[in-house]
């Protein structure tokens, strides 16, 4: 199969994949469900999209088990890591852990059932808001209900296939 230009699909998935592994994402943990059905996943494509009303999204692949929580449920939490947090990242990305065993070694609380993990940068609590299906993903829209976030710190950022940390201001800072 081609492109409109004439390019094989393969060969834009392969470029496509080569070029995002080059734009900077921050490292992001979403927790869902309550009990025995809580679960998190590592999500690297989270950004906001609207301020009025207050909306972020994200991908999330439809072959992840939080697949089967996450679009059906009325919350979730979205944890935005810290630059010291890379093995969280790590740990919530590993496809095989049931629930139970994702939370039994990590530090978090429970806000009406959802954990939420501690010491992040930022927390967002959501409401699911809308999702879309989109190719092999589904897009989910969160309404934030509440945000709370650390003053000194900086974020985990995904870049070049690795955790990097943001160590350098580039331009002005006042705001403009």
């Amino acid at each position: 199969m081609n492109n409109s230009e004439g390019k094989p699909i393969v060969v834009v998935q392969d470029l496509m994949r080569q070029t995002m592994r080059r734009t900077a994402s921050p490292v992001t943990v979403v927790t869902a469900g309550t009990g025995d059905d809580a679960r998190g996943i590592t999500i690297g494509s989270f950004t906001s999209a609207s301020l009025d009303p207050p909306l972020i999204t994200f991908n999330l692949s439809r072959g992840a088990r939080m697949h089967a929580i996450l679009p059906f449920t009325d919350r979730f939490v979205v944890h935005v890591l810290g630059d010291h947090q890379a093995d969280l990242s790590d740990h919530f990305a590993l496809p095989d852990l049931d629930g139970k065993t994702q939370f039994a070694t990590v530090d978090h609380s429970l806000d009406e059932g959802i954990p939420v993990l501690v010491d992040c940068q930022a927390i967002f609590y959501c409401t699911v808001h809308n999702v879309f299906p989109v190719g092999d993903h589904s897009l989910i829209v969160g309404l934030v209900e509440r945000v709370s976030s650390r003053v000194n710190g900086d974020p985990l950022v995904y870049y070049d296939r690795a955790y990097r940390r943001v160590t350098q201001t580039i331009g002005r800072v006042d705001g403009h």
